[in-house]
C-alpha cells in the first residue's frame, strides 16, 4: 500500500510506521462494514477514532493520574516560588529546585511524568490525523476509484492548469506537483468536492464514462447521513452541514469544561487556562467550515470519547483514596530509583565500581567527580591536575579499565618527575 508523503515531515520516520497501522485497522474496519452491507465512510472514521482512543487509554489514565497528583502538589510548589520570587542567584534558584524537588518525591511522582505522557501520545495523534486526511491511500478499494480517474486524465494535455482550477475552487489544501505522478494526481483530486466531478467532466468530456463511473461510486462512500457528504466542506452557509463545526465547537468546549483542571494561585496560569478553553472550541467552530466535514467528524468523535473519559475519570477520582494513590506511587518510585541506569550499567560493562556519592544520579556523579579533581588541583602549578588513585574508580582486574588507569598513573609519575 502507498504511504501518502507525511503530513509532518520532521517526525515521518515515527509517524508514518504508525499512520501504516492505523491504516490497517481503517481499512479492516471499512471491509467489515462493506461485508455487511453498509458502505459509508464516516461511520468507519467514527468506529476507527474509537478504536484508537481506546488502545491508548492506559497512557491517557497515566496521564490523568499525574494530573490529579499535580493538583495535590501545585500548592505546595507555588508556596515554595513565592519564599524565592525575586531571587536570581544560582544558590537561591538551586535551592529552589531541590526544595521542590523533595516536594514531588515526597508525593512519588516525577515532574516529568505528564511531559512524558504527552510525547508518547503525540506522534500516534499525528497519525491519526494523517490517516484521516488521506484516506485513499489507506483503503485500497477507494484508490482504486480515484485511479480510474486519474490514469485517463493524465492523458491529456494540459490536465495539471485544469485539476489545480478546479482543486482551487474546491480549497485543496495538497499542491500538485510539477510534474505529477499517478500518486500525487490522486492525492490532489482525492480533495474534489461533489460539484468538482462535473467541473472535470465538462473539462475533458472524453473522460465522462471513466469520471462519471467512479464519482459516483466514490460519493456513495462519502455520504454520511442527511445529505452530508464527507468530501465536502460545511463553508459558510445556511445548510445540513452547519451541524458539523457547530457540534465540533460545542463538543471541545464541553471536554475542556470536564478536564476538572484545578484552581491555581498564579494568575498568569489561571488565565491562560481560561484562553485556552476559549481559544479551542473557536478555533475548532471556525476550521469546521473550511475542513472537509470527514475531519469534522473526527475531531466531533475525538472530543465526545474525551467527554465520557473526564467524567468516569472524574468520578472515580473523586472517590479514590489519595493518601493511598500516594503511598502507591511512593513505592514504585522507590523500585525505580533500586533499578540500575542505563549509565551504571555501562560503568558495570567498563569493569568500573560506581562512586558512593553518585548512588542518586548522573548529576551527583559528575558534581563528585568535580569536586574530587578541583581538590586534587595544585594551584602552584597551573599546567598541572593530578587524578589520585584514591580517587580513580575500582577496575576490574584485567579489563581495560585497568590498563588505563596504569597509563594514567605511569604518565603522572612521569611528567612530576620529568621535564616542564
Amino acid at each position: 500500500m502507498f504511504l501518502v508523503q507525511s503530513s509532518f515531515p520532521i517526525l515521518a520516520f515515527i509517524i508514518d510506521p504508525i499512520a501504516k497501522l492505523m491504516g490497517l485497522i481503517l481499512n479492516l474496519i471499512f471491509e467489515g462494514l462493506s461485508a455487511m452491507g453498509i458502505v459509508n465512510l464516516g461511520l468507519c472514521i467514527i468506529i476507527f477514532t474509537i478504536v484508537i482512543k481506546l488502545l491508548m487509554l492506559p497512557m491517557t489514565i497515566k496521564q490523568t493520574k499525574f494530573s490529579k497528583m499535580s493538583q495535590l502538589v501545585q500548592p505546595e510548589i507555588t508556596k515554595i516560588q513565592k519564599k524565592y520570587q525575586g531571587k536570581t542567584d544560582n544558590a537561591s534558584m538551586m535551592k529552589q529546585q531541590e526544595e521542590i524537588q523533595a516536594v514531588y518525591d515526597k508525593y512519588g511522582i516525577s515532574m516529568s511524568g505528564g511531559c512524558l505522557q504527552m510525547f508518547i501520545q503525540l506522534p500516534i495523534l499525528m497519525a491519526l490525523f494523517q490517516v484521516i486526511r488521506n484516506l485513499p491511500f489507506y483503503i485500497p478499494r477507494l484508490k482504486e476509484l480515484y485511479t480510474q480517474i486519474a490514469e485517463p486524465l493524465m492523458a491529456n494535455k494540459g490536465f495539471e492548469t485544469v485539476i489545480t482550477e478546479i482543486g482551487t475552487a474546491a480549497k485543496a489544501v495538497y499542491k500538485l506537483a510539477e510534474n505529477p505522478g499517478l500518486d500525487n494526481v490522486i492525492a490532489y483530486i482525492s480533495q474534489f468536492r461533489t460539484d468538482s466531478w462535473a467541473a472535470l467532466t465538462e473539462a475533458f468530456p472524453s473522460i465522462t464514462e471513466a469520471v462519471n463511473g467512479a464519482s459516483a461510486q466514490i460519493i456513495e462512500i462519502n455520504n454520511f447521513f442527511a445529505g452530508i457528504n464527507i468530501a465536502d466542506a460545511p463553508g459558510f452557509r445556511v445548510s445540513v452541514y452547519l451541524i458539523i463545526p457547530i457540534a465540533a465547537g460545542l463538543t471541545q468546549w464541553l471536554a475542556m469544561k470536564t478536564m476538572n483542571i484545578g484552581g491555581s494561585d498564579n494568575k498568569a496560569a489561571n488565565s491562560m487556562t481560561n484562553s485556552m478553553n476559549l481559544m479551542m472550541p473557536i478555533m475548532s467552530l471556525v476550521m469546521c467550515f473550511s475542513f472537509p466535514a470527514g475531519l469534522g467528524i473526527y475531531w466531533i468523535m475525538t472530543a465526545v470519547f474525551q467527554i465520557f473519559q473526564n467524567i468516569v475519570m472524574n468520578k472515580y477520582y473523586d472517590t479514590v483514596d489519595m493518601e493511598k494513590l500516594i503511598a502507591e506511587n511512593m513505592e514504585k518510585a522507590s523500585k525505580k530509583k533500586k533499578k540500575k541506569t542505563f549509565t551504571q550499567k555501562l560503568m558495570e560493562k567498563a569493569g568500573m565500581d560506581q562512586p558512593e556519592e553518585a548512588a542518586g544520579s548522573i548529576n551527583t556523579a559528575a558534581a563528585t567527580k568535580t569536586k574530587n579533581y578541583a581538590r586534587n588541583y595544585d594551584n602552584s602549578k597551573a599546567d598541572e591536575i593530578s587524578y589520585s588513585s584514591a580517587n580513580a574508580p575500582k577496575a576490574k582486574p584485567g579489563s581495560l579499565a585497568e590498563k588505563a588507569g596504569l597509563v594514567r598513573e605511569y604518565n603522572e609519575r612521569n611528567n612530576k618527575g620529568g621535564r616542564r
